[in-house]
């Protein structure tokens, strides 16, 4: 059985995680929009406040910058929630966006991402600034204040399970704790 206190730092680890303002979520499709130039490849770059932001089509209000490198360095930068390139050569590359502050948050953002751009296809990358609500955070931090009291009224009835190195009941005489090859034979 867990110690008391593993479960609760645990959850706490994910909550503090989940409630960091500088999580986000990028969705990586094809774009059909915009055709790349013949040997290059295109890419589409938009920010958005929160999942239904995206499915309204309403871009982030706040500054965004975005840099995409190879290994030769900065390829292109781009300031805005929304950009596009079509003439890009294929390969690899780095994707980096950051996004400011908005009133009423305490921090901005950074979303890096590996991404490959393939010749004549279009890459669209959205992105979604959003935390989970402070109610998904209190619910972890309940749930795991309840695991934590299950386990320490467990430990508190039955000490055995909760990393006691002695067992419950005494062996029977006779019988060895860990057995040896051999012993207990008849010798020859």
């Amino acid at each position: 059985m867990l110690r008391p206190a593993r479960p609760l730092a645990l959850v706490l680890a994910t909550a503090v995680v989940l409630a960091s303002d500088g999580c986000a979520t990028a969705r990586f499709t094809e774009d059909v929009t915009l055709a790349p130039e013949p040997g290059h490849a295109g890419l589409v770059v938009r920010v958005f406040e929160t999942g239904g932001d995206a499915k309204a089509g309403r871009l982030s209000t706040r500054d965004t910058t975005s840099v995409l490198e190879n290994d030769d360095g900065v390829v292109y930068e781009a300031r805005g929630a929304e950009w596009a390139l079509g003439d890009a050569d294929p390969g690899a590359y780095r994707l980096t966006v950051t996004w400011g502050r908005l009133p009423g948050s305490p921090n901005g953002g950074v979303l890096n991402r590996e991404i490959r751009l393939v010749e004549g296809r279009t890459l669209a990358v959205d992105v979604k600034t959003e935390r989970p609500s402070w109610a998904l955070v209190g619910v972890l931090l309940v749930a795991a204040a309840a695991l934590a009291a299950v386990v320490v009224v467990g430990c508190a009835k039955d000490p055995s399970g909760c990393g006691s190195r002695r067992p419950t009941e005494p062996l029977p005489a006779g019988v060895a704790r860990h057995p040896v090859p051999g012993a207990g034979e008849a010798a020859p």
